[in-house]
């Protein structure tokens, strides 16, 4: 049984703060004695039925996260080589390996040099100018570059999070599994 579903049972069966607050997962934990207080004498029927409904549409995002996982799983199989081998850059992990690979792909013969992906993937800025006027440098293709951007972010700052193997896809999810 999920947790949301022990929760909605637990919701259904009573309104005592201290049972309510009791079930808080995750780092709401450290916040008991805070919830004890906010869920007294203010949590009736219609509050119960908004966090059911809520509760309820977190477990269907869970399973359909993970439904969506296994469907990534099967398209990136034949892949499963170019995948181990970006994984070997250090902050490359699983679902950033995916990406790239999804977004790149893994036949580079369309690019003549590593400079022509760079440009493609938004890592070189424009040179836009003509009779002496200069216009924007943007920078294109903001998906594949933001993508690098936050695992060099993650990297740089020293976070042992910046390879993404263990991380969940979703907030909730690492809100539960505590």
């Amino acid at each position: 049984m999920p947790a949301t579903d022990a929760g909605l049972v637990a919701i259904e069966e009573t309104t005592d703060p201290e049972v309510l607050a009791d079930l808080a997962l995750g780092k709401m934990r450290k916040k008991i004695p805070a919830l004890r207080d906010a869920l007294q004498g203010r949590f009736g029927a219609l509050h119960a039925l908004l966090i059911g409904s809520i509760l309820a549409h977190l477990d269907f995002l869970d399973e359909h996260i993970s439904g969506l996982s296994e469907a990534i799983e099967e398209q990136i199989a034949p892949f499963a080589a170019a995948r181990e081998l970006l994984m070997s850059i250090p902050g490359v992990g699983r679902r950033t390996a995916e990406i790239v690979i999804a977004e790149i792909g893994v036949d580079m013969t369309c690019f003549p040099s590593a400079g022509h992906l760079a440009s493609w993937a938004g890592q070189c800025p424009g040179n836009d100018q003509s009779a002496g006027k200069r216009r924007s440098g943007r920078t294109r293709n903001a998906s594949v570059k933001a993508l690098f951007a936050q695992r060099l972010r993650g990297l740089c700052a020293g976070q042992p999070g910046a390879d993404d193997d263990d991380r969940p896809w979703s907030a909730h999810e690492t809100s539960r599994s505590s």
